[in-house]
């Protein structure tokens, strides 16, 4: 992929996308990496295809469990396994992604020599959140497709120095507030990336934080045809982010993927020109 044209201006960003690759049915993994960050806050969308680069990613967000979306799980460790400075990954998802992922792990480590596969799957669900470095959290929300299934949203917790009331107070006064609760700093949060994962496009309606993410990436599997094909399927038609245009007005650049593999490239190049007020 050529991400020059989609890469944003980096001091507008946290985040750019680093690596991808993504179809629908074939494989998607998306590698976004920060811009200034700690790359200990770099992290993969999906894991259905992997780069080596991205091998070297620790945090691994799944939306769903079809193939497309997982088939490379395991490559993904196994080739981490080379390296002693890098750490187990951690591979997050819904709850109930982990007995069956458990199930294939024992029998890819059988074939591979009966060789333990250093992962971890970590549970994580609408409602939590998790600290993956650089001041970013994520957390998932529902989505509705054929099984369960959820998107990702990062957001970046700044600190913006103490309060005023506690500018004159030596760092062990500080630090004693900080043990106690007390909240001494300012800060501000900031929705950076979103990515819907495979879903129709009414269950986006339902989440409010989604519209006003920097990036937002979105599937759009199909781009022509009757858009009642999509949802049947849980998926999403272009048509969609056409008629519900307005809800994207706060976001800063919206990325399709997981495009139908049954569309040539220039269709798919007519279609980015045709909608280009939109995909941005």
């Amino acid at each position: 992929m050529d991400l020059d044209s989609i890469r944003p201006k980096r001091e507008e960003f946290y985040y750019h996308i680093r690596d991808a690759s993504t179809a629908a049915g074939l494989g998607t993994f998306i590698h976004m990496k920060p811009n200034n960050g700690p790359k200990e806050a770099s992290l993969l969308f999906d894991i259905g295809s992997v780069s080596l680069e991205a091998s070297a990613v620790s945090h691994v967000f799944l939306t769903h469990g079809h193939l497309d979306h997982v088939n490379a799980i395991f490559m993904h460790a196994r080739i981490r396994c080379r390296s002693k400075d890098l750490p187990v990954p951690k591979y997050y998802m819904n709850p109930l992604l982990i007995p069956p992922l458990l199930k294939a792990k024992g029998a890819f480590e059988e074939l591979n020599d009966n060789s333990e596969i250093p992962m971890e799957f970590v549970p994580l669900y609408p409602g939590k959140e998790v600290y993956i470095g650089g001041d970013c959290f994520v957390s998932p929300f529902p989505t509705v497709h054929r099984v369960a299934s959820q998107g990702y949203l990062v957001r970046w917790k700044k600190s913006n120095g103490l309060l005023p009331e506690f500018q004159n107070l030596s760092g062990k006064e500080i630090g004693e507030l900080k043990r106690s609760g007390t909240i001494v700093n300012t800060s501000s949060i900031s929705t950076e990336v979103v990515y819907t994962g495979d879903t129709i496009f009414k269950a986006l309606l339902e989440i409010d934080e989604i519209w006003s993410a920097k990036i937002m990436i979105i599937e759009v599997t199909y781009l022509i045809g009757p858009s009642e094909n999509a949802e049947k399927w849980g998926h999403i038609h272009i048509d969609s982010l056409v008629e519900n245009a307005d809800c994207f007005d706060n976001v800063k650049q919206l990325i399709i993927c997981h495009v139908s593999v049954k569309y040539s490239i220039e269709e798919v190049m007519v279609l980015r020109r045709r909608y280009s007020s939109i995909v941005r």
